[in-house]
């Protein structure tokens, strides 16, 4: 097929360059004085002196072009052909993973990617597309089967060799016919005739921008594949635990909620820490049985002190905690804090509220302290607020 179209456009050309010697040998085509509108050539071709028609030559023979120079990204491209015996592929992948924190997920994937020289192009909250060298997409793809449980993956590869090369040569003649075609109008003073030529210099600019349009896609495609990562939270299954089944000592942490304004639960007394910066305490009246501190912007902070009935530990009570309260939660993350063992679980609605429960033992009384936040962004600008408080020591 593509033998049979050079012939046809081979003679095409061939027909073309006989009309325009013909054209240029009589009078009228070569000297004819112009005459009617005085519209300029650039008035008629719509244009302020184009560049983009290019400058290379057009021998009647039509000898194959000289490839055009390529960009950075397609000299790219063709070192990786190199290495791929010969062949330009596109490849793409996608990971689907269920993991207990979404946001370190990508987190940690954006870190892979721009370790291997490639970027984040788009980031959502479950969701990365991420653009890395082609060269290095099976390191990357097996690495982002790392980062959490595998629940889908898959990956393809495009062969795009015939299509680059197709579009080169396309590009290397539309060059030469506009060239061609410049070379006719200058020579040209027969004004129909003008004007017939600037009208096909215009379409030949346009499909060349367009061809090199289409070149430049495929060279950036096949340098940068396309991995993508998506991030479901952990399934959560039926709660194991209830304020009705569980043992009696534990029964009070089905009663914690994560906005108790109400102070109504009867455990405990008030644990007066430093209220974070930012954050004012609340008084005593407020709240008689839990001390408390508040943002303007809605971030609640508390703390109270139980008796530690089964002389656990800090983490053995962050572990109950999380247990009965985790599985409810689209995320859930522990860490530790100075003396405090924190568990941080985060909703699953669309502004991804947090609530944070740390637990620290002294002697045979447990601390609780809680912490409210409306959203993620907000939580990013509490964060070291919180951890800073729970450092301190208690008033």
């Amino acid at each position: 097929m593509i033998r049979v179209r050079w012939i046809a456009v081979g003679c095409a050309f061939g027909l073309l360059a006989s009309c325009a010697k013909s054209s240029l040998s009589s009078p009228e085509g070569a000297g004819g004085a112009w005459r009617g509108s005085s519209k300029s050539d650039a008035e008629i071709i719509g244009l302020q002196s184009s560049p983009s028609a290019g400058h290379i030559l057009l021998d009647d023979e039509f000898d194959p072009p000289d490839p055009p120079q390529p960009s950075s990204q397609a000299r790219e491209s063709r070192s990786v052909v190199a290495r791929k015996a010969g062949r330009l592929l596109v490849r793409n992948g996608m990971v689907r993973i269920a993991t207990s924190s979404m946001e370190s997920s990508l987190d940690q994937a954006e870190q892979i990617v721009q370790s291997m020289g490639g970027y984040t192009e788009s980031r959502l909250e479950y969701l990365g597309t991420f653009r890395v060298p082609v060269d290095r997409f099976d390191d990357a793809f097996d690495r982002f089967r790392l980062l959490g449980r595998v629940l889908e993956h898959r990956r393809s590869a495009r062969d795009v060799t015939d299509e680059f090369q197709d579009l080169s040569l396309r590009i290397g003649i539309k060059k030469r016919l506009l060239d061609k075609l410049q070379d006719l109008l200058a020579l040209e003073t027969d004004r129909d005739r003008r004007r017939a030529l600037l009208e096909e210099i215009r379409s030949a600019a346009e499909d060349l921008e367009r061809l090199q349009r289409s070149l430049q896609t495929i060279s950036r495609q096949a340098a940068f594949s396309i991995l993508t990562l998506k991030c479901e939270p952990i399934a959560s299954s039926s709660p194991r635990y209830s304020a009705h089944t569980d043992l009696q000592v534990f029964r009070w942490i089905n009663s914690l909620e994560a906005r108790n304004r109400d102070d109504r639960s009867p455990r405990g007394e008030r644990l007066p820490l430093a209220a974070p910066s930012g954050m004012v305490e609340l008084p005593k009246t407020d709240s008689p049985r839990e001390w408390r501190a508040a943002s303007p912007d809605g971030t609640e902070f508390r703390a109270r002190s139980l008796p530690n009935e089964l002389r656990g530990d800090a983490r053995f009570w962050r572990e109950a905690i999380r247990l009965r309260l985790g599985p409810a939660f689209a995320v859930q993350d522990t860490f530790t804090v100075g003396p405090w063992q924190v568990l941080r679980l985060v909703s699953s609605e669309p502004r991804a509220w947090s609530w944070w429960l740390a637990t620290s033992v002294e002697k045979d009384r447990l601390h609780l302290a809680q912490a409210y936040i409306p959203d993620s962004a907000q939580e990013r600008r509490d964060r070291p607020a919180l951890e800073d408080a729970l450092r301190k020591e208690r008033p």
